[in-house]
């Protein structure tokens, strides 16, 4: 997909978000797991944008608010995708994309994998312009409900191989 704009607005006072109406026409009563499998062998996105904007917030003018974000130069790579009941992985070959707010990844690219509330980042090398990083991270939880009470539940790893770290970017994850 090339030049894909993505625009995402929940309004004040109201429920559903302006996609809302998609995923209902899509979602069904059944409940059970599905024995669906997909495999996706590459998908590529160039020269794109993500706007996100829940004005149930109020939008914070201090570094990466998740309520609030405009992505642009968005580039993806992706390939390998594998689906199953209870895990998902993906190799994702380069990422990159600016933040509004000044933020600018220049480059990611790790093994995704995804299994019953384990996030698994593998060959994680992520740069920006001046902060790089090789690691291995893992995000352990025994179900995806502890993600809720994020600090008590969940435990994280790191096996890091190289880090340089600039603190401003660091900061615009963390701006308190």
């Amino acid at each position: 997909l090339n030049e894909l704009y993505l625009r995402v607005r929940r309004q004040e006072g109201e429920t559903d978000f302006n996609f809302d109406f998609i995923t209902n026409y899509f979602t069904s009563e059944d409940t059970g797991k599905s024995s669906w499998q997909v495999d996706l062998t590459e998908f590529q996105l160039s020269n794109s944008a993500v706007s996100w904007h829940d004005w149930q917030y109020e939008e914070d003018l201090r570094g990466f608010d998740e309520d609030h974000f405009d992505l642009s130069n968005f580039n993806l790579v992706a390939n390998d995708f594998q689906t199953g009941a209870d895990e998902f992985s993906v190799a994702i070959e380069r990422l990159s994309v600016k933040e509004k707010k000044g933020f600018d990844l220049k480059h990611l690219s790790t093994n995704l994998s995804i299994d019953s509330g384990t996030i698994y980042l593998e060959k994680v090398q992520l740069q920006t312009k001046h902060t790089d990083l090789t690691t291995d991270f893992y995000m352990i939880a025994s179900t995806f409900d502890q993600y809720s009470d994020f600090i008590e539940e969940v435990e994280m790893r790191a096996n890091v191989e190289s880090f340089l770290l600039y603190v401003p970017d660091l900061a615009y994850f963390a701006p308190s």
